[in-house]
Protein backbone atom coordinates (compact mmCIF):
# COMPACT_ATOMS: atom_id res chain seq x y z
CA UNK A 1 0.00 0.00 0.00
CA UNK A 2 1.07 3.87 -1.01
CA UNK A 3 1.01 5.33 2.44
CA UNK A 4 1.31 9.23 1.99
CA UNK A 5 1.86 11.63 4.98
CA UNK A 6 -1.17 12.87 6.20
CA UNK A 7 0.08 15.13 8.28
CA UNK A 8 0.04 17.53 5.14
CA UNK A 9 -3.86 17.06 4.99
CA UNK A 10 -4.57 17.37 8.69
CA UNK A 11 -6.14 20.63 8.42
CA UNK A 12 -8.28 20.24 5.28
CA UNK A 13 -9.62 16.25 6.50
CA UNK A 14 -10.72 17.68 10.23
CA UNK A 15 -12.38 20.79 8.51
CA UNK A 16 -14.17 18.26 5.70
CA UNK A 17 -14.76 15.93 8.63
CA UNK A 18 -16.57 18.92 10.77
CA UNK A 19 -18.34 20.24 7.57
CA UNK A 20 -19.90 16.80 6.61
CA UNK A 21 -20.40 15.31 10.02
CA UNK A 22 -23.30 18.26 10.36
CA UNK A 23 -24.62 17.28 6.61
CA UNK A 24 -24.15 13.38 7.03
CA UNK A 25 -28.21 12.95 8.37
CA UNK A 26 -30.21 15.22 5.38
CA UNK A 27 -27.59 13.05 2.82
CA UNK A 28 -27.88 9.64 4.20
CA UNK A 29 -31.87 10.62 3.36
CA UNK A 30 -31.08 10.93 -0.14
CA UNK A 31 -32.50 8.96 -2.49
CA UNK A 32 -30.81 7.88 -6.33
CA UNK A 33 -31.70 10.98 -8.53
CA UNK A 34 -32.69 10.40 -11.91
CA UNK A 35 -29.06 11.98 -12.94
CA UNK A 36 -27.28 9.57 -10.64
CA UNK A 37 -29.62 6.90 -12.45
CA UNK A 38 -28.27 8.35 -16.09
CA UNK A 39 -25.03 8.29 -15.09
CA UNK A 40 -25.04 4.34 -13.46
CA UNK A 41 -26.97 3.38 -16.69
CA UNK A 42 -24.49 4.37 -18.99
CA UNK A 43 -21.49 2.64 -17.42
CA UNK A 44 -20.84 -1.02 -17.80
CA UNK A 45 -20.77 -3.27 -14.57
CA UNK A 46 -20.29 -7.22 -14.89
CA UNK A 47 -21.89 -8.72 -12.44
CA UNK A 48 -18.61 -10.37 -10.52
CA UNK A 49 -17.23 -6.51 -10.30
CA UNK A 50 -15.81 -5.34 -7.31
CA UNK A 51 -15.90 -1.53 -7.04
CA UNK A 52 -14.34 1.12 -4.76
CA UNK A 53 -16.12 4.35 -4.37
CA UNK A 54 -13.97 7.02 -3.27
CA UNK A 55 -14.90 9.81 -0.95
CA UNK A 56 -17.79 8.16 -0.86
CA UNK A 57 -19.90 10.16 2.10
CA UNK A 58 -22.91 8.63 2.44
CA UNK A 59 -22.67 5.99 0.03
CA UNK A 60 -25.68 7.38 -2.55
CA UNK A 61 -23.39 6.40 -5.57
CA UNK A 62 -22.72 3.14 -4.27
CA UNK A 63 -26.09 2.38 -3.60
CA UNK A 64 -27.10 3.13 -7.14
CA UNK A 65 -24.16 0.46 -8.29
CA UNK A 66 -24.70 -2.20 -5.95
CA UNK A 67 -27.32 -4.15 -7.53
CA UNK A 68 -25.54 -4.66 -10.52
CA UNK A 69 -22.04 -5.55 -9.14
CA UNK A 70 -20.37 -7.96 -6.87
CA UNK A 71 -19.28 -5.91 -4.06
CA UNK A 72 -19.15 -2.22 -3.15
CA UNK A 73 -16.61 -0.54 -1.18
CA UNK A 74 -17.49 2.74 -0.22
CA UNK A 75 -14.32 4.71 1.76
CA UNK A 76 -14.85 7.89 3.29
CA UNK A 77 -13.10 10.24 6.26
CA UNK A 78 -16.28 11.27 7.73
CA UNK A 79 -17.38 8.51 10.52
CA UNK A 80 -21.07 10.24 10.07
CA UNK A 81 -21.46 9.88 6.75
CA UNK A 82 -20.21 6.56 6.68
CA UNK A 83 -22.59 5.57 9.75
CA UNK A 84 -25.76 7.37 7.95
CA UNK A 85 -24.98 5.45 4.78
CA UNK A 86 -24.49 2.25 6.32
CA UNK A 87 -28.13 2.52 8.41
CA UNK A 88 -29.59 3.38 4.48
CA UNK A 89 -28.29 0.41 2.76
CA UNK A 90 -29.47 -1.74 6.15
CA UNK A 91 -32.79 -0.17 5.87
CA UNK A 92 -33.13 -1.15 1.97
CA UNK A 93 -31.70 -4.46 2.33
CA UNK A 94 -28.93 -3.55 0.57
CA UNK A 95 -26.10 -6.26 1.63
CA UNK A 96 -22.68 -5.99 -0.67
CA UNK A 97 -21.82 -2.65 0.33
CA UNK A 98 -19.34 -2.37 2.64
CA UNK A 99 -18.28 1.06 4.71
CA UNK A 100 -15.12 2.25 5.82
CA UNK A 101 -12.91 5.12 6.93
CA UNK A 102 -9.77 6.16 5.16
CA UNK A 103 -8.26 8.81 3.34
CA UNK A 104 -8.93 9.44 -0.20
CA UNK A 105 -5.08 10.85 -0.85
CA UNK A 106 -3.65 7.36 1.18
CA UNK A 107 -6.44 4.58 0.08
CA UNK A 108 -5.94 1.91 2.68
CA UNK A 109 -5.96 -1.04 0.52
CA UNK A 110 -3.41 -2.89 -2.05
CA UNK A 111 -2.46 -1.85 -5.02
CA UNK A 112 -4.73 -3.54 -8.18
CA UNK A 113 -7.42 -4.27 -5.19
CA UNK A 114 -10.47 -3.27 -7.54
CA UNK A 115 -12.06 -3.56 -11.25
CA UNK A 116 -13.50 0.15 -10.84
CA UNK A 117 -12.79 2.63 -9.00
CA UNK A 118 -15.22 5.58 -8.70
CA UNK A 119 -16.13 9.14 -7.41
CA UNK A 120 -18.93 11.51 -7.15
CA UNK A 121 -18.68 15.42 -6.14
CA UNK A 122 -15.42 14.98 -4.39
CA UNK A 123 -12.60 15.74 -6.53
CA UNK A 124 -12.98 19.65 -6.35
CA UNK A 125 -13.22 19.11 -2.76
CA UNK A 126 -9.34 17.86 -2.37
CA UNK A 127 -6.71 19.52 -1.68
CA UNK A 128 -4.36 17.92 -4.33
CA UNK A 129 -6.42 16.42 -6.47
CA UNK A 130 -3.24 14.55 -8.54
CA UNK A 131 -2.61 12.51 -5.74
CA UNK A 132 -6.30 11.26 -4.94
CA UNK A 133 -6.16 10.60 -9.19
CA UNK A 134 -2.80 8.77 -8.38
CA UNK A 135 -4.09 6.99 -5.49
CA UNK A 136 -7.51 5.61 -7.47
CA UNK A 137 -5.20 4.80 -10.37
CA UNK A 138 -3.03 2.65 -8.19
CA UNK A 139 -5.88 0.16 -6.41
CA UNK A 140 -7.40 0.03 -9.95
CA UNK A 141 -6.53 -3.34 -11.54
CA UNK A 142 -4.61 -3.25 -15.01
CA UNK A 143 -7.86 -3.29 -17.44
CA UNK A 144 -9.92 -1.41 -14.86
CA UNK A 145 -12.24 2.10 -15.24
CA UNK A 146 -11.59 4.72 -13.70
CA UNK A 147 -14.60 7.54 -13.09
CA UNK A 148 -14.86 10.90 -12.22
CA UNK A 149 -17.77 12.37 -11.79
CA UNK A 150 -17.66 16.03 -10.93
CA UNK A 151 -18.21 19.19 -11.54
CA UNK A 152 -15.61 22.01 -13.90
CA UNK A 153 -15.69 25.86 -13.33
CA UNK A 154 -14.50 28.04 -15.96
CA UNK A 155 -11.30 29.18 -16.41
CA UNK A 156 -12.46 32.83 -15.92
CA UNK A 157 -12.61 33.50 -12.57
CA UNK A 158 -15.50 35.71 -12.32
CA UNK A 159 -17.39 33.29 -13.64
CA UNK A 160 -16.19 30.49 -11.63
CA UNK A 161 -17.06 32.41 -8.59
CA UNK A 162 -20.45 32.98 -9.91
CA UNK A 163 -21.05 29.34 -10.66
CA UNK A 164 -19.28 27.76 -7.31
CA UNK A 165 -21.48 30.58 -5.80
CA UNK A 166 -24.53 28.75 -7.67
CA UNK A 167 -23.63 25.71 -6.54
CA UNK A 168 -23.00 26.36 -2.84
CA UNK A 169 -26.65 27.69 -3.11
CA UNK A 170 -28.28 24.92 -4.71
CA UNK A 171 -26.74 22.92 -1.92
CA UNK A 172 -28.10 24.45 0.52
CA UNK A 173 -31.46 25.05 -0.59
CA UNK A 174 -31.18 20.67 -0.80
CA UNK A 175 -30.12 20.60 2.67
CA UNK A 176 -32.87 22.92 3.94
CA UNK A 177 -35.70 21.24 1.75
CA UNK A 178 -34.34 17.78 3.31
CA UNK A 179 -35.02 19.31 6.86
CA UNK A 180 -38.84 20.26 5.83
CA UNK A 181 -39.34 16.64 5.03
CA UNK A 182 -37.92 15.33 8.69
Amino acid sequence: MAYRDLNAYKVQHDSVREEFKKQAASWGKNEISPPLQWVVDRLSFPPDLEVLDVAAGTGLLSRAISPRVKRVVAVDITPEMLAEGQSEADRLGITNVDFEQGAAEALPYPTASFDMVVTRFSVHHFKSPEVVIREMCRVCRPGGMLVVIDIVSDEDEELAARYNNVERLRILLILRLSHLAD
